[in-house]
């Protein structure tokens, strides 16, 4: 089984803000992790304990995501002010998805309660858009973290299944039939959508509708990979994709055609030892040399993310 666990590095550490650029500790990953627990069977006070321990672990920060996502589950839980505040941070940290609050049902009981606060700080967005982000479409940036949601989603209970239990664990497999028709799904929602419109940059999208694109792509098999692979490289050229995003395409369509990676992306579980170990690379002693060009972190460091101890070769 190929793996899928190389999409866990391309989020951690990412923060949208300036002021967060630090790592956060382990309390605020675990007690968010909890609060999103929590939230899914609707117990959403004892979430919100959660999340204010998480961003108190992190003195008080918290990325533009994790921030939404507090206010939701605030509001869901009725507690009204919170959920304002943390939208206030969010409008503090430039955030402009205005559309995407006002669509949100979630919210409907703080424009019952103090519409007027709600409408001042959704204007407050709307002018940080109009500043900041004046070609994003916001109806795309919604309709791409709509799937992103649901690809993430099934991969998380996975990646949860899989850490506990193995790979290739009964219970970590049983995650495969719901995950492949959720993914042909996608795939025909977003080749649709870049067969339509091109493939869009995070200014047109934001920076998690354009990382769908390329997600849901890599997902999908190798007839596509080698259809869209172009498409990405030209993106890339035009800087409307990451280069990262191309390095790891590449290694996906190299290792079904060639067996051998380029840029040292992909990973699998060795049936012996049952260790994570990865693929075969291409000209082995230079990878660290490719992935510095495609802003990709050495190999070594990457391989930590899945309890690798990997030495350079010479």
């Amino acid at each position: 089984m190929r793996s899928l666990l190389f999409i866990l590095s391309l989020y951690i550490g990412q923060f949208c803000h300036a002021q967060q650029l630090l790592v956060p500790p382990a309390e605020y990953n675990i007690n968010l992790a909890i609060a999103d627990s929590l939230s899914e069977i609707k117990e959403y006070t004892k979430a919100t304990y959660h999340l204010n321990a998480a961003f108190e672990s992190f003195q008080w920060r918290g990325t533009p995501k994790d921030r939404f996502k507090a206010a939701r589950i605030f509001a869901l839980a009725n507690n009204c002010d919170s959920s304002f505040k943390n939208i206030e941070r969010l409008w503090k940290q430039d955030y402009v998805n205005y559309l995407k609050i006002t669509s949100d049902t979630a919210f409907n009981i703080l424009r019952r309660t103090d519409q007027p606060r709600f409408d001042t700080l959704m204007q407050h967005i709307k002018n940080t858009k109009e500043r900041t982000a004046p070609n994003q479409n916001l109806e795309w940036t919604n309709y791409l973290d709509s799937i992103f949601l649901e690809d993430q989603a099934i991969r998380r209970k996975w990646q949860k299944a899989a850490k506990t239990y193995g790979y290739n664990s009964q219970e970590a497999l049983r995650y495969w039939p719901e995950m492949q028709l959720k993914d042909s799904m996608n795939l025909i929602a977003i080749t649709s959508f870049i067969d339509t419109y091109g493939w869009q940059s995070e200014e047109t999208v934001g920076s998690t509708g354009n990382s769908t694109l390329f997600l849901v792509i890599q997902h999908a098999d190798s007839t596509n990979w080698e259809k869209y692979l172009p498409l990405l490289k030209k993106a890339v050229s035009q800087k409307k994709a990451k280069p990262q995003d191309l390095a790891l395409l590449t290694d996906r369509l190299s290792l079904a055609k060639h067996g051998y990676q380029i840029y040292g992306s992909q990973v699998h579980q060795d049936a012996t030892t049952k260790k994570m170990v990865f693929d075969p690379i291409k000209n082995e002693k230079n990878v660290d040399k490719r992935r510095k060009k495609m802003n990709l972190q050495p190999l070594s460091e990457y391989g930590k993310y899945f309890g690798i101890d990997y030495k350079p070769k010479v």
